[in-house]
């Protein structure tokens, strides 16, 4: 009798589970991976914003043309929160000036995946006052993806942690 060289049905069976087994663990580990450096981009870009405007209230620079018509004076610049239902999350770096002047110097939408909080609530801005760069409100930004979180900490005297 001649022996017939091959594979049975069980060993290649077993292959392709290992096969099979590998590769989603490979996905979970992407998409993981995929969701951590989303919320760190994420993270990143509004903890370099709020030290633009801190830097830019602390030095008076003036961005927009509402403070530079010489019948305002630059108060600070501003962070203002915006949490709507159903919808990304967004915020303004906005531009403060007296009397009642606000001029939005950039607008940051968040992925739609990634969702912020803030303490106090958002309906008052961060603001970072001229000169000192003080601000008036500390607040704690947490921005998070469902599973992980990170948070921004601002005190009183500006100070991004």
């Amino acid at each position: 009798m001649i022996k017939e060289k091959g594979f049975t049905l069980i060993e290649i069976l077993v292959v392709m589970a290992i096969i099979s087994l590998v590769s989603v663990g490979s996905y979970v580990g992407f998409v993981q991976f995929n969701k951590q450096q989303s919320l760190t981009s994420v993270w990143d870009t509004l903890r370099n914003n709020l030290n633009e405007a801190k830097s830019k209230a602390a030095s008076q620079v003036i961005v927009t043309s509402i403070c530079n018509n010489g019948s305002q004076t630059l108060v600070g610049q501003q962070v203002r929160f915006y949490a709507p239902a159903g919808a990304p999350h967004y915020y303004n770096l906005e531009e403060v000036c007296n009397p009642g002047g606000v001029a939005i110097v950039r607008t940051v939408y968040l992925p739609s995946n990634v969702t912020f909080t803030t303490i106090p609530p958002p309906t008052s801005p961060l603001r970072f006052l001229i000169i000192t760069g003080v601000v008036s409100n500390p607040t704690t930004i947490t921005i998070s993806n469902g599973s992980q979180a990170r948070s921004i900490i601002i005190d009183r005297t500006g100070i991004i942690k």
